[in-house]
């Protein structure tokens, strides 16, 4: 068995069953996840959480000793939960994977106890990737793309993104880091491994939104019979394509990039 060290107690690789009815949506962010978790919240056999981030769950549960910073002093102490040593002599407590997923299990026993397929969207699940494959072998992966250059202009428009440490930058600055920030959210989807991810294109959604959503449930394995489509009335792919020529910095921004391109081509 071999640990993934995620926090203080280890979380050690077991036999779990197979996860096929568990998905998570790992990215990119500004590419169209949200309406995503709308979309298969369509089907009445899926439920999507929008940001739940369940594996939270698993880090405080790793922490031997966790602090919730509420106003009572006791914190939550999991070594006390677990054997004093793992399946190795001489080594501390840990959880095994099996024990994670029952505990996971009966948070979506309580959420959605009817749902044939059950997951959450959060980029983190990314940063996680082996520990959740673990805990949930076989899972579905999904993820979105979306051009680079309307994620920049997104991320220019958010709130959030500035309020992350950009309060005082520029518009041309704040143009730039979200532009590394949307090169390396896509890059870390291409990283993804292959065969157990399914992409979903912003702008097929938006051209060709039925061709995309039918592939979506097949990989699913949810019966398009029994999907509203009417749910692709309230999600605005085709309003968001071409979003950077709306944002002057990010025109600019582009405009120098394609310029820097051409003179390198040229020499």
């Amino acid at each position: 068995m071999a640990p993934h060290q995620v926090a203080d107690i280890p979380l050690l690789c077991d036999d779990v069953p197979p996860a096929r009815d568990w998905a998570f949506i790992v990215g990119a962010g500004r590419a169209g996840t949200t309406a995503l978790v709308k979309l298969i919240n369509a089907h009445p056999d899926a439920r999507m959480l929008n940001e739940a981030w369940l594996w939270g769950y698993v880090r405080i549960l790793t922490s031997a000793r966790h602090d919730h910073g509420g106003p009572d002093p006791d914190d939550i102490r999991n070594e006390r939960l677990l054997p004093e040593h793992g399946p190795d002599a001489g080594a501390g407590p840990c959880w095994r994977a099996s024990q994670v997923r029952t505990i996971l299990e009966g948070v979506r026993a309580a959420v959605a106890p009817g749902a044939a397929l059950f997951g959450d969207k959060k980029w983190g699940y990314r940063r996680h990737l082996a520990e959740v494959q673990a805990v949930f072998p076989d899972c579905r992966l999904l993820a979105a793309v979306r051009d680079v250059w309307d994620i920049t202009a997104s991320l220019c428009d958010c709130g959030w993104f500035r309020a992350f440490g950009r309060q005082s930058f520029t518009p041309e600055e704040l143009a730039a880091a979200a532009y590394e920030v949307a090169q390396a959210a896509l890059r870390d989807v291409a990283s993804l491994p292959p065969g157990s991810v399914h992409t979903v294109s912003f702008e097929e959604m938006a051209t060709a939104p039925e061709p995309a959503v039918r592939r979506l449930l097949a990989w699913l394995d949810l019966d398009e019979a029994r999907f509203d489509w009417s749910v692709l009335e309230s999600v605005h792919y085709a309003q968001s394509v071409g979003h950077w020529e709306r944002v002057p910095a990010v025109a600019a921004l582009r405009a120098a990039h394609d310029a820097g391109a051409r003179s390198a081509a040229e020499r």
